[in-house]
Protein backbone atom coordinates (compact mmCIF):
# COMPACT_ATOMS: atom_id res chain seq x y z
CA UNK A 1 0.00 0.00 0.00
CA UNK A 2 1.64 2.96 -0.80
CA UNK A 3 -0.10 5.27 1.26
CA UNK A 4 0.90 2.76 4.56
CA UNK A 5 3.73 3.88 6.81
CA UNK A 6 7.39 2.28 6.63
CA UNK A 7 8.35 0.78 10.11
CA UNK A 8 11.80 2.54 11.08
CA UNK A 9 13.81 2.46 14.22
CA UNK A 10 15.45 6.09 15.11
CA UNK A 11 18.12 6.04 18.03
CA UNK A 12 17.56 9.78 19.39
CA UNK A 13 20.10 11.41 21.99
CA UNK A 14 20.40 14.21 23.60
CA UNK A 15 22.19 17.57 24.56
CA UNK A 16 23.87 19.84 22.51
CA UNK A 17 25.39 19.51 18.84
CA UNK A 18 29.42 19.74 19.02
CA UNK A 19 31.41 18.21 15.82
CA UNK A 20 32.07 14.41 15.90
CA UNK A 21 29.94 14.21 19.13
CA UNK A 22 28.26 10.55 18.93
CA UNK A 23 24.58 11.01 18.48
CA UNK A 24 23.21 7.33 18.14
CA UNK A 25 24.78 4.26 18.15
CA UNK A 26 24.32 -0.12 17.46
CA UNK A 27 27.05 -2.10 19.51
CA UNK A 28 27.64 -5.64 18.25
CA UNK A 29 28.43 -7.42 21.40
CA UNK A 30 28.80 -10.97 22.90
CA UNK A 31 28.08 -11.71 26.60
CA UNK A 32 29.27 -15.08 28.08
CA UNK A 33 28.92 -16.57 31.40
CA UNK A 34 30.61 -14.59 33.99
CA UNK A 35 31.31 -11.43 32.23
CA UNK A 36 29.93 -8.41 31.32
CA UNK A 37 30.44 -9.02 27.60
CA UNK A 38 32.69 -7.41 25.14
CA UNK A 39 31.80 -4.95 22.23
CA UNK A 40 32.79 -6.83 18.70
CA UNK A 41 32.04 -4.12 16.67
CA UNK A 42 29.70 -0.76 16.42
CA UNK A 43 27.95 1.69 13.77
CA UNK A 44 27.50 5.07 15.39
CA UNK A 45 25.75 8.28 14.27
CA UNK A 46 28.25 11.58 14.75
CA UNK A 47 27.17 14.92 14.51
CA UNK A 48 29.58 16.82 11.70
CA UNK A 49 29.90 20.70 12.91
CA UNK A 50 27.32 21.98 14.96
CA UNK A 51 24.82 22.04 12.11
CA UNK A 52 21.96 19.90 13.77
CA UNK A 53 21.12 18.65 10.26
CA UNK A 54 24.15 17.35 8.81
CA UNK A 55 25.90 13.58 10.15
CA UNK A 56 27.91 11.01 9.74
CA UNK A 57 28.21 7.41 9.80
CA UNK A 58 31.50 5.68 11.64
CA UNK A 59 31.87 1.64 11.41
CA UNK A 60 34.41 -0.20 14.34
CA UNK A 61 35.63 -3.63 14.40
CA UNK A 62 37.55 -4.96 17.48
CA UNK A 63 40.80 -6.75 17.25
CA UNK A 64 40.76 -6.63 21.27
CA UNK A 65 40.59 -2.40 21.01
CA UNK A 66 37.77 -1.08 19.42
CA UNK A 67 38.78 0.75 16.20
CA UNK A 68 37.25 2.93 13.74
CA UNK A 69 37.56 1.43 10.63
CA UNK A 70 35.36 3.20 7.76
CA UNK A 71 33.77 6.76 7.78
CA UNK A 72 30.84 7.92 5.77
CA UNK A 73 30.59 11.62 5.93
CA UNK A 74 28.03 14.20 5.64
CA UNK A 75 28.99 14.85 1.43
CA UNK A 76 28.90 10.97 0.81
CA UNK A 77 32.89 10.86 1.19
CA UNK A 78 33.57 7.14 2.34
CA UNK A 79 36.82 6.78 4.06
CA UNK A 80 38.48 3.79 4.69
CA UNK A 81 41.51 3.93 7.09
CA UNK A 82 40.61 7.89 7.73
CA UNK A 83 37.77 9.54 9.85
CA UNK A 84 38.43 12.55 7.37
CA UNK A 85 37.80 11.78 3.56
CA UNK A 86 38.34 14.26 0.93
CA UNK A 87 37.35 12.29 -2.11
CA UNK A 88 34.43 9.88 -2.90
CA UNK A 89 36.71 6.88 -2.15
CA UNK A 90 40.06 7.96 -0.12
CA UNK A 91 42.16 4.76 1.14
CA UNK A 92 44.75 5.47 3.83
CA UNK A 93 47.22 3.09 5.30
CA UNK A 94 50.84 2.32 5.82
CA UNK A 95 50.94 0.13 2.48
CA UNK A 96 47.47 0.79 0.62
CA UNK A 97 46.57 -1.83 -1.67
CA UNK A 98 43.64 -2.74 -3.82
CA UNK A 99 43.01 -6.58 -5.15
CA UNK A 100 41.28 -8.43 -7.30
CA UNK A 101 40.91 -12.15 -7.44
CA UNK A 102 39.24 -13.25 -10.17
CA UNK A 103 37.25 -16.45 -8.13
CA UNK A 104 36.36 -18.43 -11.10
CA UNK A 105 39.48 -18.81 -12.85
CA UNK A 106 42.44 -21.45 -12.81
CA UNK A 107 44.55 -20.07 -10.08
CA UNK A 108 42.69 -17.53 -8.95
CA UNK A 109 45.05 -15.02 -10.43
CA UNK A 110 45.51 -11.58 -8.09
CA UNK A 111 46.14 -7.69 -9.91
CA UNK A 112 46.89 -5.38 -7.33
CA UNK A 113 47.09 -1.12 -7.43
CA UNK A 114 49.37 -0.55 -4.85
CA UNK A 115 50.25 3.31 -3.49
CA UNK A 116 53.03 2.77 -0.74
CA UNK A 117 55.61 5.17 -0.64
CA UNK A 118 53.96 7.38 -3.15
CA UNK A 119 54.92 5.25 -6.16
CA UNK A 120 51.74 4.21 -8.02
CA UNK A 121 52.43 0.31 -8.93
CA UNK A 122 49.83 -1.90 -10.87
CA UNK A 123 50.34 -5.71 -10.57
CA UNK A 124 49.23 -7.87 -13.00
CA UNK A 125 49.39 -11.19 -11.78
CA UNK A 126 51.36 -10.67 -9.22
CA UNK A 127 52.32 -14.58 -8.41
CA UNK A 128 52.60 -15.55 -12.09
CA UNK A 129 49.32 -17.90 -11.37
CA UNK A 130 48.82 -17.59 -15.84
CA UNK A 131 51.19 -17.51 -18.64
CA UNK A 132 50.71 -13.93 -21.45
CA UNK A 133 49.12 -11.46 -18.43
CA UNK A 134 48.96 -8.11 -19.78
CA UNK A 135 47.79 -4.74 -18.77
CA UNK A 136 45.27 -3.30 -21.43
CA UNK A 137 43.96 0.52 -21.67
CA UNK A 138 40.81 1.02 -23.17
CA UNK A 139 39.47 4.33 -24.55
CA UNK A 140 35.18 4.44 -25.53
CA UNK A 141 34.79 0.73 -25.03
CA UNK A 142 37.83 -0.37 -27.18
CA UNK A 143 41.48 -1.86 -26.72
CA UNK A 144 43.83 1.73 -27.09
CA UNK A 145 47.07 0.07 -25.81
CA UNK A 146 48.96 -2.85 -23.70
CA UNK A 147 51.22 -3.95 -22.01
CA UNK A 148 52.25 -7.53 -22.27
CA UNK A 149 54.13 -10.19 -20.37
CA UNK A 150 57.32 -9.23 -21.98
CA UNK A 151 57.15 -5.32 -21.14
CA UNK A 152 56.70 -4.36 -24.60
CA UNK A 153 54.10 -1.70 -25.07
CA UNK A 154 51.43 -2.64 -28.13
CA UNK A 155 48.96 0.22 -29.68
CA UNK A 156 46.47 -0.75 -31.60
CA UNK A 157 46.28 2.61 -33.86
CA UNK A 158 47.39 2.25 -37.54
CA UNK A 159 49.88 4.64 -36.95
CA UNK A 160 50.53 5.14 -33.48
CA UNK A 161 52.65 8.72 -32.37
CA UNK A 162 54.25 9.73 -29.19
CA UNK A 163 53.73 13.39 -28.37
CA UNK A 164 56.17 15.17 -26.08
CA UNK A 165 55.06 18.35 -24.98
CA UNK A 166 57.06 21.39 -23.72
CA UNK A 167 55.10 23.83 -21.50
CA UNK A 168 58.07 26.17 -21.08
CA UNK A 169 56.95 29.81 -22.06
CA UNK A 170 60.59 30.95 -22.55
CA UNK A 171 61.77 28.43 -24.65
CA UNK A 172 64.91 29.49 -26.60
CA UNK A 173 66.26 28.32 -29.95
CA UNK A 174 68.47 24.95 -29.69
CA UNK A 175 67.23 23.74 -26.15
CA UNK A 176 66.87 20.42 -25.14
CA UNK A 177 63.01 19.59 -24.06
CA UNK A 178 63.19 16.11 -24.13
CA UNK A 179 64.17 12.71 -25.21
CA UNK A 180 64.52 8.60 -25.03
CA UNK A 181 67.45 7.08 -23.23
CA UNK A 182 68.41 3.44 -24.06
CA UNK A 183 69.29 1.43 -21.26
CA UNK A 184 71.15 -1.91 -20.09
CA UNK A 185 69.78 -3.36 -17.12
CA UNK A 186 72.04 -6.45 -16.62
CA UNK A 187 75.63 -6.97 -16.14
CA UNK A 188 76.76 -8.60 -18.93
CA UNK A 189 79.20 -6.94 -21.64
CA UNK A 190 80.24 -3.45 -21.05
CA UNK A 191 77.47 -3.69 -17.62
CA UNK A 192 74.17 -1.78 -17.18
CA UNK A 193 73.72 1.60 -17.91
CA UNK A 194 72.93 4.26 -21.03
CA UNK A 195 73.80 2.66 -23.72
CA UNK A 196 71.98 5.35 -26.27
CA UNK A 197 69.40 7.98 -27.05
CA UNK A 198 67.56 10.29 -28.97
CA UNK A 199 67.31 14.21 -27.97
CA UNK A 200 65.15 16.61 -28.96
CA UNK A 201 65.96 20.63 -29.41
CA UNK A 202 64.16 23.01 -30.15
CA UNK A 203 65.13 25.16 -33.65
CA UNK A 204 66.19 28.61 -34.07
CA UNK A 205 69.31 29.73 -33.33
Amino acid sequence: DASSTPASISLMGYGNVTDNAEVGKLEFALQQSGTGGQVHAKISGLASGTNEDEGQLAFYTSDNTLTERMRIDEDGNVGIGTDSPSVLLDLESTSPIIRLTDSDASGTPECQISGAGGDLILSADRDDEKSSSLIKFEVDGSEAARIDSSGQILSTATEPTITLKCDDTTLGGNQYIGGFKFEKTDGSGAGAGVVGGIRMRSGGS
